[in-house]
């Protein structure tokens, strides 16, 4: 092995390319874990940077990579990122959001040496420009929303190409949406960059920028092994994997199998490995359904029982967290449960809602199978915030005041009056299934609180869903409706998710 310590800049500015290769799990750093920790060093070095204190670099971790054999005169040189994609992808994050604050500042002076740094030049002698002018090439998961988030000008144009990211006000959502790993930790590093030069506006733009600019180039430090050819790959990348977010057995399981692969690897994923999540058959569909679910300890039973014997693998399962609900439980909870945000996020339910859109098609229907309903927005018909134009059922507004009175008087139900038992009872049904729908996000954005009727006419003009068939004949929505549509929407759940036998 070669080891050696490079500071950012040094790690990215020569012509080449990092690979995670396809078989290693996706990007899952976040801003809890990972980013705010690496912003406030960061921020720590750009402020000793300005008041003048000696440079002391940061040590971010160890990479572990893997050069390949270049054939030909053409394309970049390349290295496959056996351990320390998390880290290598973060950097490109971080000077990608570098780029996006210059360009606010009008810095253009550093704008070069970051660009140059998440750009391969000369893209007259690449093999594949649009694959090889990228400093870094996620695995095959990640690669839509990292070309889409990378190769936006601006962060207006991020905007742009992510809309069901941001609220009205241009900010992203903070509830109801997971986001592209890769958007969120450009407009985290960002943001974090404008607000620490805003804080800071006496020392000047000029010097701030130089500061910061500094501190992301050259006072992060990272340890670069690089392997050699009779090198153990899968070795290094188990004895290093000790730190950062923490790989699963089955993470290791997959990694063991395709280095140990070699040449044969491509045709494993392509033949094999890539049927699950894709592709029409019985294995592929079930990949699709459950990895919503983070249930991977069922993708090795589904593998090796057959369905017979899977169903009574679940149907003889007694614990608490195992056994099968009967039908009146799961009736019960699905009908009263408080379903969203607080039980389901919102991939989860989209999921649901995608199964019974599916359920609730005849075989006549233009479409059988509904596309991807990943870009609608969960909108709650009776909204949140319900008081201003959803009355209760003697005409009169609700106040805010009235429903934290309410809710604080539920501890004490004695002292309840009908008109407080009717806003708990509001408040109760709208997480409820039955109050739960998709819609565009234009339409949920403009309709958030409105009234029914402006609702209802909404999905009368752009709505398709079989989902949305029964609000479009409703004359008013309240309580009662809710609970008549939570039933109507159960009996096609209790036909998908019924008990094995």
């Amino acid at each position: 092995m070669d080891s050696r310590t490079f500071t950012a800049q040094q790690m990215y500015q020569d012509r080449r390319q990092y690979r995670v290769p396809f078989y290693q799990r996706p990007y899952v750093w976040n801003k809890n874990d990972q980013w705010e920790r690496l912003w406030d060093d960061i921020r720590d070095k750009a402020e000793s940077r300005l008041q003048g204190d000696k440079a002391v670099p940061h040590f971010m971790g160890a990479v572990v990579l893997e050069p390949q054999k270049k054939v030909g005169l053409l394309g970049v040189e390349r290295h496959h990122i056996i351990d320390g994609q998390q880290r290598l992808t973060t950097m490109q994050y971080v000077l990608n959001a570098m780029a996006h604050a210059l360009r606010k500042w009008e810095q253009p002076k550093f704008q070069p040496i970051i660009e140059a740094c998440l750009y391969n030049a000369n893209p007259e002698t690449m093999e594949e420009h649009e694959v090889e002018r990228f400093k870094l090439w996620p695995t095959f998961r990640d690669r839509d929303h990292y070309v889409q988030a990378m190769t936006a000008a601006s962060i207006d144009e991020l905007r742009e190409r992510f809309p069901s990211s941001f609220t009205r006000t241009g900010s992203l959502r903070k509830i109801g949406i997971k986001h592209p790993p890769a958007l969120e930790a450009i407009v985290f590093f960002h943001d974090a960059m404008i607000d620490w030069v805003n804080e800071n506006s006496d020392a000047g733009i000029a010097n701030l920028a130089m500061a910061l600019t500094s501190a992301v180039m050259t006072d992060l430090s990272i340890v670069c092994i690089s392997l050699r050819e009779d090198d153990d790959a899968q070795v290094i990348f188990e004895t290093l994997n000790g730190h950062g977010a923490e790989l699963h057995a089955t993470d290791l399981i997959r990694n063991f199998i395709f280095m140990r692969a070699n040449a044969n690897a491509d045709d494993l994923y392509t033949n094999l490995w890539s049927q699950l999540g894709t592709g029409d058959t019985a294995i592929g569909v079930f990949g699709r359904r459950i990895s919503i679910w983070d249930a991977s300890p069922s993708h090795a039973l589904a593998s090796q029982l057959t369905p017979e014997a899977f169903g009574a693998a679940l149907a003889e399962a007694t614990g608490d967290a195992s056994r099968w609900p009967r039908d009146e439980e799961f009736r019960k909870h699905w009908l009263e449960g408080s379903i969203y945000p607080r039980r389901l996020d919102a991939a989860k339910l989209r999921a649901v809602f995608h199964r019974l859109e599916t359920a609730m098609r005849s075989e006549k229907s233009e479409e059988r199978v509904p596309l991807a309903l990943n870009t609608l927005d969960i909108d709650h018909i009776l909204p949140q915030a319900w008081s201003t134009y959803w009355p209760l059922s003697e005409g009169e507004a609700v106040t805010s005041g009235e429903i934290r009175q309410a809710k604080l008087l539920q501890f004490v139900p004695d002292n309840l009056d009908e008109r407080s038992k009717a806003i708990l009872e509001r408040e109760a049904a709208v997480p409820r299934l039955g109050n739960l729908t998709l819609v565009h996000y234009g339409v949920n954005r403009a309709l958030q609180n409105h009234a029914f009727e402006e609702k209802r006419r909404a999905l009368f003009d752009h709505s398709h869903l079989q989902l949305n068939r029964e609000l479009m004949q409703k004359e008013s929505w309240d309580e009662a409706a809710i609970s008549e549509r939570g039933e109507q929407l159960f009996q096609f759940a209790r036909a998908i998710w019924h008990a094995p036998v």
